[in-house]
Formats: C-alpha cells, sequence, structure tokens
C-alpha cells in the first residue's frame, strides 16, 4: 500500500510543480516539438546506449529543432548544422553563459572565469587573448613541434600491436607542453608525463558527468 500511495503522491507532486511552473508562450508561438517523458525522469530510460541514434530518431520525427526533458532539466537539441552554425558561431555572444555541468561551474567558473561557458568583459579579453593564440598565423609557428611530434609517433606505433590511444595522448601532451613551456617528454612513463596525463584524464571524465537530479 505504500509504494502505490508513494508513486501517486510523487505523481501528483510532478504535475503540480509543471501546472505552477509552466511558461506563457508569446501569441503566434507554437511549443517546440519533442517525445513525450515520465514524470520527473523526462526522456532520460529513453535514450538508450546508442544514443546517437535515438537523435538522428527523433530529428527525423520532429525536425532539426526539437526539445527534450531530463530529469527536471529542459534541453534543446539541434540536428541540423547550418542551424547550429546560424546560432553557435554567428550568435554565440547569445549563447556563450549557457548551463554548466556542477564540476565545469567549480572548476572554470570561480569568478566567472572560463573560455567557453561564460561571459563578461573579462571573459571576452580572456576569450580574445586565447583565440590570437590559436589563429591561423600563431598556429603555424608550431608546424615544426607539431612534425617533431608527428615523427615521433609513427616511429611509436610502427610495427606495434598496442593501444594506439596512449601513444596519441602523449602526443597532444608533448605539442601543448612544449609550446607552453618549451620542453617535450621524452617516455610517456615520465612521472610528469603521467601526472599529466592522469590529471587531465580525471578532468574530462568530471565534466562529463552529468548532474543530478538535472537541475
Amino acid at each position: 500500500m505504500i509504494v502505490p500511495t508513494l508513486v501517486l503522491v510523487i505523481t501528483l507532486a510532478f504535475y503540480y510543480r509543471s501546472w505552477t511552473t509552466r511558461e506563457t508562450l508569446p501569441t503566434g508561438t507554437q511549443p517546440l516539438p519533442g517525445p513525450t517523458g515520465i514524470p520527473y525522469f523526462g526522456n532520460l530510460f529513453q535514450l538508450g546506449l546508442l544514443q546517437h541514434l535515438t537523435f538522428t530518431k527523433w530529428a527525423e520525427k520532429y525536425g532539426p529543432i526539437f526539445l527534450i526533458t531530463l530529469g527536471v532539466k529542459r534541453w534543446l537539441i539541434i540536428s541540423d548544422p547550418n542551424i547550429a552554425h546560424e546560432l553557435m558561431v554567428k550568435r554565440g555572444a547569445n549563447y556563450s553563459n549557457r548551463d554548466t555541468t556542477v564540476i565545469s561551474s567549480e572548476i572554470l567558473h570561480p569568478g566567472n572565469i572560463g573560455i567557453v561557458p561564460s561571459s563578461g568583459e573579462y571573459w571576452r579579453k580572456l576569450r580574445q587573448i586565447v583565440h590570437t593564440a590559436l589563429a591561423r598565423k600563431s598556429v603555424e609557428s608550431y608546424t615544426s613541434f607539431i612534425e617533431t611530434e608527428s615523427v615521433e609517433l609513427m616511429r611509436d606505433l610502427y610495427g606495434k600491436t598496442m593501444d594506439p590511444a596512449v601513444s596519441c595522448r602523449q602526443f597532444a601532451l608533448n605539442i601543448i607542453y612544449t609550446v607552453l613551456y618549451g620542453k617535450r617528454f621524452t617516455s610517456s612513463e615520465d612521472p610528469r608525463s603521467k601526472e599529466l596525463m592522469r590529471l587531465g584524464l580525471g578532468f574530462i571524465n568530471a565534466l562529463g558527468r552529468p548532474k543530478f537530479p538535472f537541475q
């Protein structure tokens, strides 16, 4: 008896919250299409393991722009590259302050710093510095570093049966380290290289973890 009652209470609470927090669309505006979810979880359990195939199927059914819900958070999905370019590149300043994960807000956002998901004058100056460093002319000056590491990568992989991910990560790390500090690691077994690799992979994995309960 307790379980059915609990389910009923949760369901009623969900619909009450949906009713009290629903947005009023401007006159003449149609709501975005999207798959129907379930209370509190939204479309979470519909994603499946091959999420790109799920999004492809939804795009075919609902069009290039549609809405899904994960937990209590709504997500706008854009599947058309031209629309994505228009919104994210040409109008990027309008959407630069998008929602972030807990990890990224703690690591990238203290004091509103960061390159991608921030806004404000300080962010604009910081992004300009990064863009200058990554501009075509600047990157061309890194060609010798990249060529050197490319040769080392080929030597490392030639005639061996191994996981190429380790060598490819070392390739990227050496280029970054050389550009920043003018030095490179001669081996992936170097303690400093291993520590940087551990921190980098841990950081990437942490940023990839979603917030729970998706709010």
